[in-house]
């Protein structure tokens, strides 16, 4: 599904924007986990130039070492994913697991969290709305209820049509902004739930379904 020439403009500025916000505090998360590793390997390589250096006093640092690599290449494989075209027809799941990893490695110096919870589901959460237009959608409306020292928990329903629950543990949610509302109708997605409680929005189904 395409748009027209103007409202594909209008969503790639809007995309390059959002993604500005979300990228920049995960380039210092990036570059934190390119540091770590590089002092962890440093030492690696150090110790084990010595001859008489024991492999207990490597392991620590070779297993901190494997850690950050873990990180970044979580880190790296969901901003290359931002990179590239959404896959149609777009799976809610996966976009908001893609984003909830990146938000939740953010909030992580903070003390924050981020948590997905995605049921197992006969339907599945894929929508008949384009892909970029629901990959902006829920980076807008995730970015909108991220309190970096704060519990985020974002949950699919397993129901028909993808449906998705913000909530921010033992505190309150913003009121939803209006230019996240507009991107929401913009995929043909609707409101059943906008409180200080929670957030709840339901995309389309699969022409499929």
């Amino acid at each position: 599904m395409t748009g027209t020439p103007s409202a594909d403009v209008a969503v790639a500025a809007e995309w390059l924007a959002r993604l500005y916000e979300l990228g920049r505090p995960a380039a210092h998360e990036v570059r934190n986990a390119l540091n770590g590793l590089a002092v962890n390997l440093e030492v690696i390589r150090a110790r084990s130039a010595r001859p008489d250096s024991p492999s207990a006093g490597i392991s620590p640092f070779a297993e901190a070492a494997m850690e950050q690599f873990d990180a970044l290449a979580s880190l790296t494989d969901v901003l290359l994913s931002f990179m590239r075209p959404v896959t149609e027809p777009a799976d809610v799941a996966t976009l908001v697991r893609q984003v909830g990893s990146l938000l939740g490695a953010i909030a992580h110096g903070d003390g924050g969290t981020v948590t997905v919870t995605v049921p197992p589901s006969d339907v599945g959460y894929v929508t008949m709305a384009r892909g970029e237009d629901v990959r902006l959608a829920l980076v807008a409306m995730l970015l909108a209820a991220f309190d970096v020292a704060g519990a985020l928990s974002c949950e699919l329903d397993d129901s028909p049509q993808p449906t998705l629950r913000l909530r921010r543990d033992s505190a309150v949610l913003p009121p939803l902004p209006d230019d996240v509302a507009v991107l929401l109708r913009a995929t043909g997605a609707r409101m059943d739930s906008s409180s200080d409680e929670e957030w709840v929005v339901v995309f389309p189904p699969s022409s499929a379904g």
